[in-house]
Parts: structure tokens; sequence; C-alpha cells
């Protein structure tokens, strides 16, 4: 299963892609692993994809009340107390200046790193084993055809 707020990803054994009517309305009923309260929401099934041992639906929420929809985004983002703990327990000011310094590492490592690219000529070159590239067989288009046949105003 693929959760998110627009819908979900099921996969479900030993039924045919073809018997699953598309573009209907249904009902997924769940039992949300952190309430263990058993919920309707409403659906669409808006794809079925044949895999090895059955089916996998793309399936799009469609709540109708309130109600629905709270039981939707309890589902998808479970607990909100547990949110809360998870952001109260995090130091997020030392976290963030050690992720800038990352940041600023990586794309100095490779700034330099392209730039002795570019000094040693392996760009041009390309590496040692690799085939010829094939000249293009077809005009290269640099800008959309609208653009370039405009007529003058």
């Amino acid at each position: 299963v693929d959760l998110s707020i627009g819908g979900a990803s099921v996969a479900l054994a030993r039924r045919p892609a073809a018997a699953v009517a598309r573009h209907r309305p249904a009902a997924l009923r769940v039992v949300n692993p952190v309430t263990g309260a058993a919920v309707e929401i409403p659906i669409v099934i808006r794809n079925a994809t044949a895999v090895a041992d059955g089916v996998r639906l793309g399936l799009a929420f469609a709540p109708r009340d309130l109600d629905q929809f709270g039981s939707m985004v309890d589902l998808v983002h479970g607990d909100a107390a547990r949110w809360l703990r998870f952001l109260e327990t995090r130091s997020g000011v030392a976290r963030s200046g050690g992720a800038t310094l990352a940041l600023l590492r990586l794309g100095l490592r490779s700034a330099f790193d392209h730039l002795h690219g570019i000094v040693r000529g392996e760009w041009a070159r390309g590496p040692a084993d690799a085939p010829p590239t094939p000249a293009p067989t077809a005009p290269l288009l640099l800008a959309a055809p609208h653009r370039i046949f405009r007529k003058a105003a």
C-alpha cells in the first residue's frame, strides 16, 4: 500500500485487472492503525494495472463531508500528538546549521570537480573507453515550432 493525501495505490492478489470497474465511486474500508477505529472513505478507482500475482489499483480519495475528510487525514498522517512530540524533541537550530554546512561543502566540492574537469579537458574528450558519439540524424530545434514560425504582427 502506498498512501498519500490524494489517494492510494493498493495491490490485490489473485484479481484480474480487466474485472475492475474504473472511474466509478467505491468505498475503502480499513482499520486505522493509530486509532484502531474502522473507517470508510469514499474513493474513485482511477486505474488498474496487472501485476505478477494480481492487480494494482490507483485510488483517489473523494470525501463528501468533513468527517470523511478527517478520517482520511488521520489515516494518511497518523497521530498529531506523535508529530508534535517529534517536532518538540528535535533541535532545529543545530540541525539546520549542520545541514547548511553540508550543503555548502557539497556545492564547493562539486564546483571544484567541474572546474578540474574543464581544466584537464575531460569534458571535451570524454571517458577513454567511451564509444564515439554518433552525429545527429535530424536537425535540432532550439525553440518551440510555434515560436520559430510565428507570423509578423
